[in-house]
């Protein structure tokens, strides 16, 4: 059992963070109240398929575009840039956000508005991620923003033998890369015995 004080504050996924942040402040990034998600890949692909469409580029190209997004690819062509751009406002228009908006817009409030940033930090002065292995350049954005005056409190949890989310641009290199990331006085716990299989899944 643990005392009410003691337990966290907020329990959540990334995204769901990054929404109530965006959320919390709306007008900053001109939406209006009570923002919508575009909750299924198949809703955002004809949209970002028109968008690629309405530029004067092919369906085909919408489709990269929203690859490009989806992976948080940074180093994704002029042409995909254009079209997640015209994408991203026709979504706007309308008062949307998708899922991948609700880290990238928090990502851009933190990054332009220090004292917001500042606001939200206070409540991640201790911040425990999981599955680290599994997060793409938009979280570490994330993570890194939100733990930056505090890296003592920082903590993380992962493997980089089970990264299974690279199709949404996720790479164990961040979890590999931790002390270059966050500083070399990081402290690597490596935990060589198993308790979640049996020493024959293990072998196999």
């Amino acid at each position: 059992y643990i005392q009410r004080e003691k337990r966290p504050t907020q329990i959540s996924t990334m995204h769901s963070l990054g929404n109530k942040i965006v959320s919390e402040n709306f007008k900053k990034l001109e939406l209006k109240k009570e923002v919508k998600v575009v909750e299924f890949d198949r809703d955002k692909g004809p949209i970002i398929s028109d968008a690629a469409i309405l530029l004067g580029f092919t369906e085909k190209d919408g489709k990269e575009a929203l690859k490009d997004r989806v992976e948080a690819n940074q180093k994704k062509s002029a042409k995909s840039a254009q079209i997640i751009d015209a994408y991203e406002k026709i979504l706007r228009k309308c008062n949307y956000i998708d899922y991948d908006d609700q880290i990238k817009s928090a990502n851009i409030l933190l990054k332009n508005d220090n004292k917001l940033r500042k606001k939200y930090s206070i409540h991640t002065k201790y911040l425990l991620v999981d599955e680290y292995q599994d997060i793409n350049s938009d979280q570490f954005e994330m993570i890194e923003l939100l733990s930056r005056d505090n890296r003592v409190g920082l903590f993380v949890a992962g493997d980089d033998d089970q990264s299974i989310y690279m199709f949404r641009g996720c790479s164990p290199d961040f979890i590999r890369n931790f002390a270059n990331s966050f500083g070399q006085n990081s402290i690597i716990i490596r935990m060589k015995t198993s308790r979640r299989c049996p020493e024959n899944i293990l072998q196999c």
